[in-house]
């Protein structure tokens, strides 16, 4: 379980859940993400976004704050994200429930593509941190789909 709180509440926190036999572990984290005190945050994402055109996707975007595909209002659901519960294991789930097998992280770090490994045994896992990965991935992807990994 994560918790999220401001510092001057961790101290407390984390005797709290020693107390009751429990241990805590501050992670390594920028700020708040996913969790009610980032409301202000996702109001200002709303606002940001209102005026926006969002394109459509062309395959389902699934949400981490419901575990199921976007219903259509993608600058809601991604002002809604910002403030909520990441369900990972059960967005998981639905996509491979859904027939989605293979998952690509980008960006720092590759702590998603193991929790997804760890989650889904039988999936492809790929992480991108540099053109080494991109092109693996890439090669991949042109075998699978017969030398048609150009993004269509």
């Amino acid at each position: 379980t994560v918790v999220s709180c401001p510092l001057d509440v961790l101290p407390a926190l984390v005797r709290r859940a020693q107390a009751l036999g429990g241990r805590a572990i501050r992670l390594n984290v920028a700020g708040a993400f996913h969790s009610p005190l980032m409301a202000p945050a996702a109001g200002r994402l709303a606002a940001a976004l209102a005026g926006e055109a969002i394109a459509p996707p062309r395959f389902p975007l699934y949400l981490n704050a419901t575990a199921r595909p976007s219903g259509g209002a993608i600058a809601a659901d991604m002002a809604r994200q910002a403030a909520a519960p990441v369900l990972w294991r059960q967005t998981l789930e639905n996509m491979a429930a859904n027939g989605v097998d293979t998952f690509v992280e980008a960006g720092p770090g590759a702590v998603l593509t193991g929790l997804t490994q760890k989650t889904l045994p039988g999936a492809r896992a790929f992480y991108v941190e540099d053109g080494q990965s991109l092109e693996k991935l890439k090669n991949w992807l042109a075998q699978r789909t017969g030398g048609m990994a150009d993004g269509r």
